[in-house]
């Protein structure tokens, strides 16, 4: 009974003492601070693995658009050499043509008059007297019809064939054919190596954007310590890239591209202005197929040269010198451009590529999208342990993996021709004069990131397109990636609902 009593006592005097009462609250208060010290570094690391998985995203979109405005860089410097090899090259080939035409004529005309001299002195009945022989056109002796137009002296034509095959003027190489040959093999050759230089360019680009993208998501996001004791984090990513063909086409040999073409090396006045005389007539491009090309084609009232010639030989006639009419020769001479023709009358196929106008609405975007699975971020603490207990709050549901993921898109663009050193990068296609010529001869390309509601668009060429392409691009990458429902769960051990990408439109514009 007395231990009993004292018990009692005890429980009593506990009951009014109020002494540890401060150690209690203190240590549920810590407990309290604790967890919430948890939770936020719990959302911290969610936070940050969120902004590194975007970073990555954008990182790897532009990378691959940086590879894209390289290319496209490099193909329209190649354009413009192309363009003024083209114009050198048909300027030179011209060149070609008339010198050995007229070199031609110009030997012809020397055999003739040779006949006519010998033929007419033979004996010496003709010694000392008038002589009768005639090498000309149309009744005028030396003389030559051209492209049955005008008559030219032989002599002016040996005269202007001298002056023209010294280098000088516009010219620089001069008009010698046999000099000019060398040249023109030179240029073919040329535009051969730009033509393939482009194809591979084009043939490469998509590849090399891919390698750049993967190159980038690994440099920028990777696993951590947590998510290696967790089993992984499932990093993956996609690449939605049209096909590198689709952004191109090949001018064609239509007198409209051929302009276009000509453009991309300065030249604004068009064929016949900037190739000169015989273009259209007798230095016609040869179909309308792909790629531009002239070639040498005879025409009835071009580069043709026409004369007679004929003699009479005098003989004795009781015993005067007379001439003899059945002792006469003659004959005609046509000399056509056509007669010297050779493989230099004709040039190569110049192939440059431009850009379509859908390239830049969705053909021509690079959209990236990466994804990572949520981990319980004090995995790499306690191990399985932390799906329990309290740590249990910071797990994703069990049996329902999740994920995080993010898209970002960019495209090349080009410095506007309308504010030239602005450092503004266009990403929309205009219709510019010609003296602005942008599509594929401005050389200054860049990467631009492109907001997801404009990425996909379609319309017309400038700026009138549609947008709202953003939950388009969402859906398309979402099932790429094979992304879970995405929703946040209602509470502890539930699930989320599916996300309505539609629904986020609005947050894409910016």
């Amino acid at each position: 009974m007395n231990l009993l009593h004292q018990a009692n006592a005890l429980c009593r005097r506990l009951w009014r003492d109020e002494g540890g009462v401060v150690l209690a609250l203190t240590v549920v208060v810590f407990m309290m601070l604790f967890l919430l010290a948890w939770a936020c570094f719990a959302v911290g690391e969610i936070v940050r693995e969120r902004i590194e998985l975007q970073n990555a995203a954008d990182s790897a979109a532009y990378s691959g658009a940086l590879v894209q405005a390289d290319h496209l860089s490099r193909i329209a410097a190649i354009n413009r050499a192309m363009a003024w090899t083209y114009v050198m090259l048909d300027q030179m080939t011209m060149d070609y043509i008339v010198d050995k035409w007229l070199e031609k004529v110009v030997n012809q005309w020397d055999i003739d008059d040779l006949k006519v001299l010998l033929h007419n002195q033979i004996g010496m009945c003709n010694f000392g007297r008038p002589t009768y022989y005639f090498n000309g056109a149309m009744g005028s002796d030396k003389y030559v019809r051209l492209n049955r137009s005008q008559l030219v002296s032989i002599n002016s034509i040996r005269m202007h064939r001298m002056t023209a095959r010294a280098p000088g003027g516009n010219r620089s190489w001069g008009s010698n054919y046999g000099t000019l040959r060398n040249h023109i093999v030179q240029a073919k050759a040329n535009i051969n190596a730009m033509n393939a230089a482009e194809d591979d360019l084009i043939s490469q680009v998509e590849t090399r954007i891919r390698t750049m993208v993967a190159s980038a998501v690994r440099q920028n996001i990777a696993e951590t310590d947590n998510d290696r004791a967790a089993g992984g984090a499932d990093i993956e990513h996609h690449l939605e890239i049209t096909p590198a063909k689709q952004w191109f086409r090949k001018l064609r040999n239509t007198k409209d591209d051929e302009t276009l073409f000509l453009a991309h090396a300065d030249f604004y006045d068009g064929p016949v202005a900037t190739l000169g005389e015989g273009t259209d007539k007798w230095f016609r491009r040869t179909d309308g197929g792909d790629g531009l090309q002239r070639e040498y084609q005879q025409q009835v009232n071009a580069l043709i040269a026409e004369w007679n010639w004929w003699s009479t030989k005098w003989i004795i006639v009781k015993g005067a010198c007379v001439p003899a009419p059945f002792f006469r020769i003659s004959g005609s001479e046509t000399i056509r451009g056509q007669d010297v023709s050779d493989a230099q009358f004709s040039m190569v196929k110049a192939r440059p590529h431009v850009l379509e106008e859908k390239f830049f609405l969705r053909d021509g975007t690079i959209a990236v999208g990466i994804k990572r699975r949520l981990n319980n971020p004090f995995f790499f603490i306690f191990g399985s342990l932390a799906e329990e207990g309290m740590f249990r709050f910071f797990h994703p549901s069990p049996g329902q993996p999740r994920d995080m993921w993010g898209v970002a898109t960019a495209i090349a663009g080009y410095q506007s021709p309308n504010e030239p050193g602005a450092g503004r990068y266009e990403v929309t296609y205009e219709d510019v004069p010609i003296r602005k010529l942008w599509n594929l001869k401005t050389s200054d390309w860049d990467a631009q990131l492109v907001p997801l509601h404009r990425a996909w668009a379609s319309g017309q060429s400038g700026r009138n397109v549609q947008g709202e392409t953003a939950a388009k691009v969402l859906s398309k990458m979402r099932q790429k990636l094979g992304v879970t429902g995405q929703t946040a769960p209602r509470g502890v051990g539930a699930g989320g609902g599916d996300l309505a990408t539609g629904g986020l439109e609005g947050w894409t514009v910016h």
